[in-house]
C-alpha cells in the first residue's frame, strides 16, 4: 500500500457507487479534473481504500455532498421529532427521536475549522446557504469523511426510506451509541441521552444488519414540528411493506393514546394511475375516532414528492390552495336556465346559493408569472377531456364555476370570466399577482387557452 494511502475500514462488498459521480480510481484521469503537472488545492484527491477498491474523493467533492445534505436535513429533519414504529403489527414498538442544529455536523464525519462558541450552528448555517469553503473543516485521517459523504444525502432522507431499526452490537470500538436506524446502504446511529428522544451521533456506510444485534422491520414512520401545540403526530412519512395503516394507526391509538393526532396525513399508491410517472401516488386524510381510523378524504394526486409536500403542509398546519368546482344544484330547473342564458349574454352573473360543490383538489402554486392561468387550463382539461375517477359530477358547461384560491371564474362557453360576487360574503381580496391580474373582472381567457387537453396530474 502506497505510503500516502489513508487505511481505514475495509468491507468485502463492492461499492454500489458510480465512480464517476463520486470518485476517481487513483491513477485515473477524470472530466474536468486538474491536468498532471497542475496543482489546484480544491480540487485536491484524498485516496483511502473503501470496500476493497483504490477510491479518491476530492475534499471539494465532500463540501458538495454536506451543503446537499445540509439543504435537505433543514426540510425534512432540523427541530423535528421522529417516531419510529417497528417490530410486530399486532404489538408495535416504538422509539423517538430528535435532531436538532448541533447534530448535523455528527453525520458528516468531518471536523470543523469554525472557532466560535457557536460553531456547530455556523458550520450548518454556512451549508445550508452554499457557503461552507473547503477551508472550514478537516477530513478524518482515518477516511470515515469520504465515505459518509457518499451515504449522506441518502441519510438525510430517513423519515422517507429507513427500513430497519435495532440495538447497536458494539462491534465498532471507537462508536459510542445504543440504536441504529437504517437500510442495507447506511445507517444512523443514535445515543440514548436519558430523555424521552434519542439523539443522532454518526452516520455508518454500512447494512444495518451488520451493525445491530436484533434490527427489526420498520412499520411506519411519523413525524411532527418540535414545537407543535399538541405535541402529537399527524404526519406519516413511511409505511412498510403490506402494512394497513389505518389498522396500524388505531392499534398504536390503543397502546400510545398520547402520540398520535385526531387526523392524520399519509400516502398510499394510486390503484388507478393512468399515467405511472405523473400520478403514482395519493395523498389521503384519516381520522381516529373511538379506537377506529378511517379514510376520509383523497387529497391530492401525484408524485411522491409533491405528495409528500402537500402532507407535510397539511400537518404543519399550512394547507395549500385548493381548485374548487361549483355546479347548478339544479340544472334542468327554470331559474338555473334563465341565468345560464344570462350568463352566457353577459348580463347576469352567478352566486353561490343555487350551486353545489361537485369537486375540489389542493395545488401549489409555481413561480412561473402566468400560474394562474395555466392552473384554469388544467381545470378546465381536468372537467372536460380527463374526469378524475372520483368525480361524479357532470362536465363542465356554461355556468359551472372554477375558484382558484378562493377567486371564482364562470365559464360562459369557452371563456372564463372572474365573478368576485359568487360567495354571499365577499371574499376579501388578496394581492393579486400579474397572473392573476391577467385574468381579472374584465378581462377572459380566449379560446385557444381552453381547448381541452390531457390533463397531467
Amino acid at each position: 500500500m502506497p505510503t500516502n494511502e489513508r487505511r481505514c475500514w475495509q468491507a468485502t462488498k463492492k461499492p454500489d457507487i458510480r465512480a464517476d459521480e463520486w470518485a476517481a480510481v487513483v491513477g485515473g484521469q477524470r472530466k474536468n479534473q486538474t491536468l498532471k503537472g497542475e496543482t489546484d488545492a480544491s480540487a485536491t484527491l484524498l485516496p483511502f481504500k473503501f470496500m476493497g477498491a483504490n477510491m479518491a474523493i476530492s475534499k471539494q467533492q465532500i463540501a458538495g455532498s454536506i451543503k446537499k445534505a445540509a439543504i435537505t436535513y433543514k426540510q425534512e429533519l432540523l427541530d423535528r421529532n421522529i417516531l419510529v414504529v417497528f417490530g410486530d403489527a399486532s404489538k408495535p414498538q416504538i422509539k423517538e427521536m430528535l435532531f436538532e442544529i448541533f447534530n448535523f455536523e455528527h453525520l458528516t464525519g468531518v471536523v470543523s475549522k469554525i472557532k466560535a462558541k457557536d460553531s456547530k450552528k455556523l458550520f450548518f448555517d454556512k451549508a445550508v446557504v452554499g457557503n461552507l469553503s473547503i477551508n472550514d473543516f478537516e477530513v478524518n485521517k482515518n477516511g470515515t469523511s469520504e465515505i459518509k459523504s457518499i451515504v449522506i444525502e441518502q441519510a438525510v432522507m430517513l423519515a422517507h426510506t429507513a427500513k430497519r431499526i435495532g440495538d447497536y452490537n458494539n462491534l465498532r470500538p471507537k462508536l459510542e451509541a445504543d440504536s441504529l436506524t437504517g437500510t442495507s446502504k447506511w445507517c444512523i446511529a443514535f445515543r440514548d441521552t436519558g430523555s424521552r428522544y434519542l439523539r443522532p451521533c454518526s452516520l455508518l456506510n454500512d447494512d444495518i444488519k451488520n451493525n445491530t444485534s436484533n434490527s427489526q422491520p420498520i412499520l411506519a414512520v411519523f413525524r411532527r414540528k418540535r414545537n407543535i401545540s399538541n405535541g402529537r403526530y399527524s404526519e406519516i412519512t413511511c409505511i412498510g411493506k403490506d402494512i394497513n395503516m389505518p389498522r396500524l394507526a388505531a392499534t398504536i391509538d390503543k397502546l400510545y393514546p398520547e402520540l398520535l393526532a385526531r387526523t392524520l396525513y399519509g400516502l398510499e399508491k394510486n390503484p388507478n394511475m393512468k399515467n405511472p410517472t405523473a400520478d403514482p401516488y395519493i395523498a389521503v386524510e384519516y381520522k381516529l375516532s373511538d379506537g377506529v381510523c378511517t379514510k376520509i378524504a383523497e387529497l391530492y394526486t401525484g408524485t411522491k414528492a409533491d405528495c409528500d409536500r402537500l402532507i407535510q403542509s397539511y400537518s404543519e398546519d399550512k394547507p395549500p390552495p385548493k381548485i374548487e368546482l361549483y355546479q347548478l344544484t339544479d340544472s334542468e330547473s327554470e331559474q338555473s336556465k334563465q341565468l345560464i342564458e344570462a350568463i352566457s349574454s353577459g348580463t347576469g352573473a352567478p352566486t353561490e346559493d343555487m350551486y353545489t360543490k361537485t369537486y375540489e383538489y389542493s395545488f401549489f402554486k409555481s413561480d412561473d408569472k402566468d400560474w394562474c392561468t395555466k392552473k384554469l387550463q388544467e381545470a378546465y382539461s381536468r372537467f372536460t377531456a380527463d374526469l378524475p375517477n372520483d368525480f361524479h359530477g357532470r362536465k363542465l358547461g356554461t355556468g359551472d364555476v372554477i375558484v382558484i384560491d378562493k377567486h371564482p371564474f364562470v365559464l360562459s362557453g369557452v371563456k372564463l370570466k372572474r365573478v368576485p360576487t359568487f360567495f354571499k360574503a365577499k371574499v376579501q381580496e388578496k394581492s393579486m399577482d400579474t397572473a392573476e391580474k391577467a385574468i381579472s373582472d374584465d378581462k377572459t381567457t380566449d379560446k385557444a387557452k381552453l381547448n381541452p387537453q390531457k390533463h397531467k396530474r
